[in-house]
This record gives structure tokens, C-alpha cells and sequence, in this order.
């Protein structure tokens, strides 16, 4: 797989999740308790195949306090030796996670062209636009209300998973969902299925870490995601899709 092709897929979750009647069954919850950073990080990861050959390198940043106080400013930027890149920018209430905006441009080398996607959050509905090659797309989908089902309903933006993981409450068996909102050229609000497995050793190129293991999704399409037991719980390693990401610098 040429990483061209996981830069457009992987980073860092297109949660395509099917089974319409399990999805009906899940609730829109909170499941963020607060961030477990306590300032600005930079944090390298190596992107491999299944066979462990390296396709590539992602960077995530966190920036407390930008672009104002009360707000964090979550950033991905993905690249291959290629020139191929799929960067994002999200930003976010600082203590709940919840999201105020997003945008993630793909550049591929071969393609004169950019795609970026954005989301704009109002307090009832998000705003979806794509914009590629001089043509706009828009849309515009209603954010959950509360009912019956979800008295407090919770939604966090695609590009913020990695950060939401380290602050979901890390004990075993923990078993909740949410509401995933996404915008990959079509705009959804997806119920998301997060459940704390247990622990398990991980080695990476940043050493060896004893992690609670986190698996996102539901049966028929599943992702981990390895967080540190040790606070301040950075991700060490996560498969998504056929993608692993593995810790391989702190900064």
C-alpha cells in the first residue's frame, strides 16, 4: 500500500461504521473527564504497514491555550518521503473536548490540486465544507439533542480521537459511546462505541510502555488505541484501518 493511499484513509479515524441496528442502540454520552496534558507537547510517530515496513511519519501537537484561553488547538501533520501530506487542525473547549472547529488538507504529490475539509460548530448543527481543485461543497448536519436515551449528549471531532482516548476515564471495562462527527467529502454524525479492554505491554521506537488498551467502534470495524498507564497517558501506539502508529519521539 503506497502511503499516499493510507494518508487519505487512516489519519486518524474514518470510522465508516455500518450495522444500522447496533448503531440505533447506542447513546450519546460524555465520555471525556479532562485532559491529561498539563502543557504544550509534541509527540512522533512512525507509520507502518501489517508487515512493519515504514510508510511514513505523523507528528501530533497540542497547544494549550491557543488561539485563547479556555481553548486547546490539536494538530496533525502526516508526510511520506514522497512529498504526500495529510495535515489537520482542531480546536477545542479546553476542558470538555467539545469542538468548535476543524480542518484537514490532503496534498498528493502527483496532484496539483489540495482537499480540505472543515467543520464549523454552532451550539444546534455543523457546518461541512469540502473544497478541492476550485469547487465547494456544503452541508449542514443537526447536532444531537438530548432525549430520553441521552439526557447530556456529547460530540467530538474526528481529529481530536487521539487526545479524546487519553481522557476517557482509563480503568478496565469502562463501556460508554458518543457521537463522532467526521468530514472526509461526506459530512456525518456517527455513534461510536469506546470500551477500555484491560492492559497490555507495547514496545515502540520510544521504548517500552505498560498501556490500557482501548478499542473504538464496534464489532464489525474496530480500532485500538494504546494509551500509557502512566500520566500523563500519551498514546503509544494505534491501528487503524491496515495503519500502525508507533510512539517514537516526546518533545
Amino acid at each position: 500500500m503506497k502511503l499516499k493511499t493510507a494518508l487519505a484513509v487512516a489519519p486518524l479515524l474514518a470510522l465508516a461504521l455500518v450495522a444500522c441496528s447496533e448503531e440505533e442502540n447506542l447513546t450519546s454520552n460524555v465520555v471525556f473527564d479532562g485532559p491529561a496534558w498539563t502543557g504544550a507537547e509534541k509527540l512522533t510517530y512512525d507509520l507502518l504497514r501489517k508487515d512493519g515496513k515504514l510508510i511514513g511519519t505523523c507528528v501530533l501537537e497540542t497547544q494549550p491555550d491557543k488561539p485563547r484561553p479556555g481553548q486547546t488547538t490539536l494538530r496533525r501533520n502526516c508526510t511520506d518521503a514522497d512529498g504526500n501530506r495529510d495535515d489537520a487542525e482542531a480546536v477545542v473547549n479546553s476542558a470538555t473536548l467539545s469542538p468548535a472547529g476543524s480542518q484537514r488538507t490532503i496534498f498528493l504529490a502527483d496532484d496539483t490540486r489540495e482537499t480540505a475539509h472543515t467543520i464549523a460548530y454552532g451550539s444546534e448543527e455543523a457546518h461541512f465544507t469540502t473544497s478541492t481543485g476550485g469547487k465547494t461543497r456544503e452541508a449542514d448536519r443537526e447536532l444531537p439533542e438530548p432525549d430520553d436515551k441521552s439526557p447530556n449528549p456529547a460530540w467530538y471531532d474526528d481529529d481530536s480521537v487521539f487526545w479524546l482516548a487519553r481522557g476517557i476515564p482509563l480503568r478496565e471495562n469502562f463501556d460508554s459511546s458518543y457521537t463522532h462527527v467526521i468530514n472526509a467529502g461526506l459530512p456525518r454524525l456517527l455513534p461510536v462505541r469506546v470500551l477500555v479492554e484491560g492492559q497490555e505491554t507495547v514496545k515502540t521506537p520510544a521504548g517500552e510502555f505498560r498501556a490500557w488498551k482501548i478499542r473504538l467502534g464496534r464489532e464489525d470495524s474496530i480500532y485500538r488505541i494504546w494509551v500509557d498507564v502512566a500520566a500523563p497517558h500519551r498514546v503509544v501506539q494505534s491501528r487503524i484501518e491496515s495503519v500502525e502508529y508507533q510512539l517514537r519521539r516526546v518533545e
